[in-house]
């Protein structure tokens, strides 16, 4: 069931607009950045009628601090250098990610704040 099914594809047609890929994913919009970037998720909340942007920041941290605890705590040779290229990837894709999402953010809250203006003025 879509509720803001008319918000999601203004929101989804200004984001292709500017060069985004976006797919929609039932009631969500994932955003692809490219790279080693992560997708984010766009996410309407219906309570505070505007779209949050969710990056998971939060699972990409644990992997990353589990690969670290895991690297330093085994012993050295092979499996310490691969799990710790590992945990140096989810670092630099979680930076990536954080980085790459900066005006994604800005354009979402700029969406929200002209849709809430457009509300008011009806």
């Amino acid at each position: 069931m879509k509720l803001n099914n008319g918000l999601n594809n203004k929101l989804k047609a200004e984001l292709v607009a500017l060069g985004y890929q976006v797919e929609e994913r039932g009631n969500k919009l994932k955003v692809k950045l490219g790279g080693l970037a992560n997708p984010i998720y766009i996410e309407h909340d219906i309570c505070r009628n505007r779209f949050i942007v969710n990056t998971r920041e939060i699972i990409n941290a644990v992997f990353l601090s589990a690969f670290l605890f895991f690297a330093l705590t085994n012993d050295a040779g092979w499996k310490q250098a691969l799990l710790l290229c590992m945990a140096v990837f989810y670092l630099l894709s979680l930076v990536f990610t954080e980085l790459k999402s900066q005006p994604l953010k800005q354009r979402v809250s700029l969406f929200n704040r002209d849709s809430c203006a457009q509300n008011k003025r009806q």
